[in-house]
């Protein structure tokens, strides 16, 4: 489908790439595999593939890939120049307030998030029937005004060299947390693919079919 972010272009077929795009490709699609099969998650096979090239000084800004017609499993291969991922929690769910400083609806009370222990121990109490409705929102805008706001911190930085490839699978992922990617110099390019619920794409802006790898391309982690 055509990719409307940043820089919007038109797709072709997986089927019409260069045979070093396929086979990169099929190394993503094996790491897909590798990851899914010893979790809860169904395997979806990636069925779009972004090249995305950042010269020295560009980098992406905390996002979270949260478009609709995304499925759980995101995959990226990182070719030349080192570069860091941070991930940290959204600050819808960090401060536990909406932007107009309401408490937002089933707040999830993530680990980590400002206020945890109150929050939590605020919540349990809710769940187990000691505090009715009112109750419970009145008690947590009591805890969430009690601090400032502030910014969520990083919880995870990942550093990503020449051939490593990352996958993030689950969309609890994108839904609660957002990442950011700094290149650390040089010439690079991220090779990242997703899996496009066509049930939720507009017709005319379906992908292009599907793409059967050639046994000379398909990779088998060797």
């Amino acid at each position: 489908m055509p990719y409307k972010f940043i820089v919007p272009t038109l797709s072709q077929s997986l089927s019409e790439t260069h045979p070093d795009v396929r086979r990169a490709y099929s190394r993503l699609q094996w790491a897909t595999q590798k990851v899914t099969q010893d979790s809860n998650f169904e395997y979806k096979k990636p069925n779009e593939l972004l090249l995305l090239g950042f010269a020295n000084g560009m980098d992406i800004g905390y996002h979270d890939d949260g478009e609709k017609t995304l499925g759980p499993t995101i995959v990226t291969l990182s070719l030349g120049a080192r570069a860091a991922m941070y991930i940290r929690m959204k600050k819808y769910y960090f401060e536990g307030m909406r932007s107009n400083n309401e408490p937002i609806e089933n707040d999830p009370v993530l680990e980590g998030c400002r206020d945890y222990k109150a929050r939590k121990e605020l919540k349990d109490r809710y769940e187990a029937g000691e505090l009715n409705r009112i109750e419970y929102a009145e008690e947590r805008m009591k805890i969430l005004q009690l601090t400032k706001s502030s910014t969520a911190p990083t919880l995870m930085k990942i550093e990503l060299h020449h051939g490593h490839m990352l996958v993030m699978n689950g969309a609890n992922l994108r839904k609660y947390y957002e990442h950011m990617v700094e290149p650390e110099g040089g010439l690079r390019f991220a090779v990242t693919a997703r899996h496009i619920l066509e049930s939720k794409v507009e017709a005319a802006d379906r992908w292009m079919g599907d793409c059967d790898i050639p046994e000379d391309m398909i990779y088998d982690g060797k």
